[in-house]
């Protein structure tokens, strides 16, 4: 298996099936009896294989740590434990710089070499980076000194100067150049408390009048029932000519939901299939009771797009449902994944039970699904409040 990846995500490209990762939703399974012994376990050649170890069944947890899972390159698989990697519960001290980058984290395994430039896509209102006068766009050349780049490839170093961990104070020095001035500076940054994460939720506004945008960063339960609600209530007051779903960034979740929100476009249709080993699919198909909307749609994709998104974006663009503006999804998205819990009781190991499939046959994992129209977010854009991608999409509907 090849693990190149496409060095550009314009339409067309050739793209290998090789692995990325990224998050996923889990499906736990119930538990049966702990198993007197599970068996051998061995790593051969990136594979774990182990005898005696059965959907439901309990195994041990120091084995499952030894032998990593991880190891198989497979992003819906790996070992989840309480508060430790892949782990359900979330940073109860929120704490850093308060800056997005450009270079989505964590980093498929098999993405291409990141060329940069590394900028600010996003600073948030109230932190120590917004405090500092730092701004979106911003072209981060060194971190304390150390250079962004060496001989065109990225120092993934310093990220870990950008993401310190509570209770660091030691402060931050940037030199960053800003596009929309061309001047360059240093900057002391202090780490400092975070606003808590927001809940998964759905944002809607309208663009140009009359285009409702639904943004939303995951595919929580009851996610496509918020949408279509926000855009009935667009609808009572405004004369709809066209949709935008903004998915850019969402890490994924319930992929049953997009089914949901696919079937207000299209009814008696299949937006993919898990399939087995031995050939065996289940379709996934769009949910036939959601009301059609009868309107046009276009959707905005990233590498930030992962796992349910994923099939979402594959879904629109299989189904001829609208165009995908933006940059390849993350394909991310191997399968539906179970869960098998440890002889510890409290940890679990997850590992996918079928492969996911297109609409069209095609798979995406790995692979991620190109845009109709490329149009990445560029520092210059980021610099001058631009957003080429939602720019086009409104283009693209205008009566």
């Amino acid at each position: 298996m090849s693990n190149d990846m496409p060095p550009a995500d314009k339409p067309g490209d050739p793209v290998p099936a090789s692995r990325r990762a990224g998050r996923r939703r889990t499906r736990m399974t119930r538990k049966r009896p702990a198993l007197a012994a599970i068996g051998a376990a061995v790593l051969a050649g990136g594979i774990l294989v182990a005898s005696g170890v059965h959907p439901g069944t309990t195994a041990s947890a120091a084995l499952v740590k030894t032998t990593r899972p991880a190891a198989l390159h497979d992003d819906h698989a790996g070992y989840q434990g309480p508060g430790g990697p892949g782990g359900p519960m979330q940073d109860p001290h929120p704490w850093g710089l308060g800056v997005g980058l450009n270079y989505t984290l964590p980093r498929a395994e098999t993405a291409p070499d990141f060329t940069g430039p590394l900028f600010l896509s996003t600073v948030g209102a109230g932190t120590p980076a917004a405090a500092a006068g730092l701004k979106p766009g911003d072209v981060i050349e060194s971190v304390n000194g150390v250079p962004a780049f060496t001989n065109g490839k990225l120092n993934s170093g310093i990220l870990d100067y950008l993401r310190p961990p509570y209770p660091q104070r030691t402060p931050v020095t940037l030199t960053v150049q800003r596009p929309a001035t061309g001047k360059t500076r240093k900057v002391s940054v202090t780490p400092g408390e975070l606003a808590a994460q927001p809940k998964p939720h759905v944002d809607a506004t309208l663009v140009n009048g009359s285009v409702a945008r639904i943004r939303f960063d995951a595919f929580y339960p009851g996610v496509a029932k918020d949408v279509l609600k926000a855009i009935a209530d667009l609808r009572a007051t405004t004369e709809l000519t066209g949709v935008i779903f903004d998915v850019r960034g969402n890490r994924g979740g319930v992929a049953a939901e997009g089914n949901v929100l696919l079937g207000a476009f299209v009814h008696d249709a299949t937006v993919m299939s898990f399939c087995n080993a031995n050939g065996t699919c289940d379709p996934q198909r769009v949910d036939d009771s959601t009301p059609l909307l009868h309107l046009p749609m276009v959707t905005l994709t990233d590498d930030g797009c992962a796992s349910a998104c994923d099939a979402f974006a594959m879904g629109v663009k299989d189904l001829h449902l609208g165009k995908l503006v933006g940059t390849r999804t993350a394909g991310a998205n191997s399968g539906p994944t179970q869960l098998y819990a440890l002889n510890d009781n409290t940890s679990v190991i997850r590992f996918p039970s079928q492969r996911a499939i297109g609409a069209n046959g095609e798979i995406m994992d790995g692979i991620g699904v190109p845009p109709d129209f490329h149009a990445p977010l560029t520092a210059a854009d980021a610099s001058a409040g631009k957003d080429p991608a939602l720019a086009k999409a409104a283009a693209l509907l205008k009566p």
